[in-house]
């Protein structure tokens, strides 16, 4: 019950500045690598960042497999219990949304600057509605990425596969643009966290239905979400933002700007309800919810099997 215990920790702790940070060591390692490929000929560009993300991710899981490899009992336990816990963003993302809410209620502009911590778009034009929106979307699309996607790798493959997706998904944050920087660096990153969140996206979306708060609300998310999965230009995200739209009952989506680039998005859901702050605490107890949902699913199994 490893997973459970670095869910509580997380939690109570989210992610002291203190404590060392696996993902912070991968975020140096890409940057210095991607700023070497980035030098390359634009006809090297793409083939290197392809080679660099399949290496980065298979050089993880085994790194994590060797280290792991080394300890037994309570010492393999302890570093296995540290290395979910520090995969896992439930409490931090928790913060953070909520964060905008607070600095919103003190000004628009504040609620631009504390959005900017969580999301890669420009903020500077957004009114109060839109930085909700941008917060649930961000709130949703990370339920996946930040909590069930390293919960599904590490069930199925242990703190070795959820390290190794920490990786691939750090990389597609740091690299995985269409703007004209990283559009043929960044690929290979793109691509390969599209793959990865393949499953854990779609299970995502059927466990935040499942947890809308009642039948009826469970079936408007559900419904939202075969009608406006596809409207996004990630193959994944467009799930959890259609399934948190639907369970509450707002419209997501639109185009924005992307360093300094207006990317064109459809909309998603519909607004049967007005767009306010409360819509930001909404997302963040659908994700909570959610994420207590898929651990109980997998304790059950874990007990059965």
């Amino acid at each position: 019950m490893e997973l459970v215990i670095a869910f509580v920790l997380d939690f109570l702790f989210a992610d002291p500045d203190w404590l060392p940070h696996p993902v912070v060591g991968m975020g140096k390692i890409i940057a210095a690598e991607y700023k070497l490929i980035l030098k390359a000929r634009d006809g090297w560009k793409k083939p290197l960042g392809i080679a660099c993300a399949l290496v980065n991710t298979a050089a993880m899981y085994l790194l994590i497999r060797g280290l792991l490899s080394l300890f037994s009992g309570p010492a393999k336990t302890v570093l296995s219990v540290y290395l979910l816990y520090t995969a896992l963003a439930a409490k931090t993302l928790h913060k953070e949304a909520h964060g905008v809410k607070k600095a919103l209620a003190l000004s628009v502009e504040k609620g631009r600057k504390q959005l900017s911590r969580i999301v890669g778009r420009d903020t500077a034009p957004l009114d109060e509605e839109a930085i909700v929106k941008a917060t649930v979307e961000t709130v949703a699309e990370n339920t996946s990425d930040g909590i069930v996607a390293p919960l599904f790798y590490a069930a199925l493959f242990g703190p070795a596969g959820a390290m190794a997706y920490k990786m691939v998904n750090t990389m597609d944050s740091m690299v995985g643009y269409r703007n004209e920087t990283y559009r043929l660096a960044g690929y290979g990153a793109a691509k390969l966290d599209d793959l990865a969140n393949l499953i854990p996206a779609r299970l995502t979306a059927l466990l935040m239905c499942f947890s809308a708060g009642s039948a009826s609300l469970m079936r408007r998310a559900l419904l939202t979400v075969k009608e406006f999965h596809g409207a996004h230009l990630s193959p994944n995200a467009g799930w959890c933002e259609a399934a948190a739209a639907g369970a509450l009952g707002i419209e997501l989506g639109g185009g924005h700007d992307y360093f300094g680039e207006y990317v064109y998005k459809p909309t998603i859901g519909r607004a049967i309800n007005p767009v306010g702050p409360d819509a930001i605490d909404g997302a963040t107890k659908l994700m909570w919810r959610s994420t207590i949902l898929y651990l109980l699913i997998y304790a059950a199994i874990y007990f059965l099997i």
